[in-house]
């Protein structure tokens, strides 16, 4: 017969299903989780959206997704998380133009930690 799988097993699973998708969006329909999240961060707040098609940014979105994914520390759902957090920051303008413009490749982003993220007057105060 069908192994039943324990109470335990199932919180794990709904868990990662929760925090990785694949949930499907109405308006994205191949779009994961963390690339829906990760678009939003690459459009909140950003003056320059308008030089960048949607297409492109869900393209960018993915991209980062993925190199997060391979991110060797792991934690992916928290690495995805800092990042929605922190890019959308004015002080990171300058980070989310050059990922976008493909200046500065996804792994950059991949590899901020802590006060990497933190402006440079809340660097200075530390």
């Amino acid at each position: 017969g069908l192994e039943v799988p324990s109470r335990e097993r199932r919180r794990c699973q709904q868990r990662r299903a929760l925090l990785l998708g694949p949930r499907k969006h109405m308006s994205h329909p191949s779009a994961t989780r963390p690339e829906r999240a990760l678009l939003a961060a690459l459009k909140t707040d950003n003056p320059d959206i308008d030089e960048y098609p949607e297409r492109y940014l869900r393209w960018v979105a993915a991209r980062l997704a993925r190199a997060l994914e391979s991110d060797e520390t792991g934690q992916f759902a928290d690495r995805v998380r800092a990042v929605c957090f922190n890019l959308p920051k004015p002080h990171n303008h300058e980070r989310r133009r050059a990922l976008c413009n493909r200046t500065a490749p996804p792994s950059s982003i991949c590899g901020l930690r802590g006060d990497s993220w933190a402006s440079s007057d809340r660097r200075g105060g530390r």
